[in-house]
């Protein structure tokens, strides 16, 4: 008796879990070819940041004497980051359907991670570090992936015409002008 699956289609699956490996690598490994994007990254990071650099210091300079304050400004960096780097792939990406369902369930990582870290800071303080750099290092790769290819950080020839393809015939004519 047959599952209604034809042997084609069995066929498939193999392929579709490598595009979409290729698809997570090219989206990790090509950025790095590009400096511009690889500092936005740094200098995205380092200001997203802000909440746990401010917390640090006031903990460093015993303004704060609890740790929990950087704790809980970690937890909401990376659940904020990842988050919103999910809903980005959501919404920007049209094409490719394994991706975007990737990243719904990326999302929900994130959720589980957050509410897991902030159960964890009163039953489990041991764990609480771990969780929250593991967060932080997911979140940085997740905003990475999601915004890989943005044009704007991609260096423009100083060969490249500036209007369009050169080739291209002119909009509209210059019938009743007088040249």
């Amino acid at each position: 008796m047959s599952n209604g699956r034809s042997s084609s289609q069995n066929e498939d699956d193999p392929r579709e879990w490598a595009e979409l490996g290729k698809t997570l690598r090219d989206r990790f490994l090509q950025p790095f070819a590009k400096p511009t994007y690889v500092f936005y990254f740094i200098l995205s990071m380092a200001i997203g940041a802000v909440g746990i650099w401010i917390a640090l210091i006031e903990s460093s300079l015993g303004i704060s004497t609890t740790t929990p304050a950087v704790f809980q400004s970690m937890l909401t960096f990376f659940a904020a980051v990842g988050s919103i780097s999910c809903v980005q792939v959501l919404i920007m990406e049209d094409e490719d359907k394994h991706l975007r369902v990737l990243f719904v369930l990326v999302l929900f990582l994130f959720l589980a991670l957050a509410g897991f870290a902030a159960i964890a800071e009163q039953l489990v303080p041991k764990l609480l570090v771990p969780v929250v750099t593991g967060g932080i290092a997911l979140a940085m790769v997740t905003w990475w992936i999601a915004n890989w290819d943005d044009k704007k950080f991609s260096k423009t020839s100083a060969q490249a015409p500036l209007g369009g393809d050169a080739d291209d015939d002119a909009a509209g004519d210059i019938e009743g002008f007088t040249i």
